[in-house]
């Protein structure tokens, strides 16, 4: 589904948070943020894991700038770099994966039939536009709308409000941050959805041996998962089997989990 998060003020989200945004959204992480010291927005896309997502956004982005960042899930288009977000809106995206712009753009959801967009984008391009969309690796949705924000303004995207969209521009030499559709306040942040957030639940694990004895059970603990996988379950919490040394049995674990 995606998740867009937006900080005027430049706090940072929880290392907890982005996580968890990533856990469900982990087809790619883009950022855009407020350079003080010339006034344009940078742009950093094309982020595939989530360490080196964390390690940019923690050590690279200022702290106290304004930014919106997105984690991708893919529903058009490829799951690919260049089709990360944000888009450039001041010009014609080229997909590059980092530079600097005057206006970018933030999608949450699909416009379904966005290759019906293609025949009144390419009446409206110079040549030269037109030859750099042509030779465009992959499109997606908010690709091609980043270009008819370019076209018609930013005010177009009231008519597709199903989706969330972030536009962080310059205006007047001011920086602005305009949000359409269903934006929801968490802590200090917009975010376009929750659904990020993992439930809570409480798990049990049992360790019993394989020759019938020594059987070990912990007290139930309380936490959150961002799946609900079994491996990854596992993976997250406990072995799938512990051998104890002194008796050379096997201990298999047994997991009980509600919600």
């Amino acid at each position: 589904m995606c998740v867009i998060v937006v900080s005027e003020n430049g706090s940072k989200v929880s290392k907890k948070d982005f996580k968890e945004m990533w856990a469900r959204n982990s087809h790619g992480w883009g950022i855009a943020w407020l350079d003080p010291q010339d006034g344009m927005i940078n742009v950093k896309k094309g982020i595939m894991t989530l360490k080196e997502a964390e390690n940019f956004y923690y050590q690279e982005v200022p702290e106290g700038v304004s930014h919106i960042m997105h984690f991708r899930l893919t529903s058009a288009g490829t799951t690919c770099q260049e089709l990360t977000h944000p888009f450039r809106v001041d010009l014609i995206d080229t997909q590059e994966l980092e530079y600097k712009a005057c206006a970018v753009l933030f999608h949450n959801g699909t416009v379904s039939g966005y290759k019906a967009f293609l025949p009144a984008i390419l009446t409206k391009l110079e040549p030269t536009e037109v030859e750099k969309l042509l030779n465009m690796k992959d499109v997606s949705d908010t690709y091609l709308m980043s270009i008819m924000v370019r076209l018609f303004s930013h005010k177009i995207l009231k008519f597709y409000t199903s989706s969330r969209w972030a536009v962080f521009t310059i205006e007047s030499g001011s920086p602005q941050i305009f949000l359409y559709g269903d934006f929801q306040k968490y802590k200090e942040f917009h975010v376009s959805n929750l659904s990020w957030q993992a439930p809570q639940y409480t798990y049990t694990y049992t360790y019993t041996s394989s020759l019938g004895k020594n059987k070990k059970k912990n007290n139930s603990l309380l936490g959150y998962c961002p799946s609900f996988d079994e491996e990854d379950l596992r993976e997250r919490y406990v072995e799938t089997l512990e051998e104890d040394e002194d008796e050379d049995e096997f201990y298999y674990w047994n997991k009980y989990y509600s919600y």
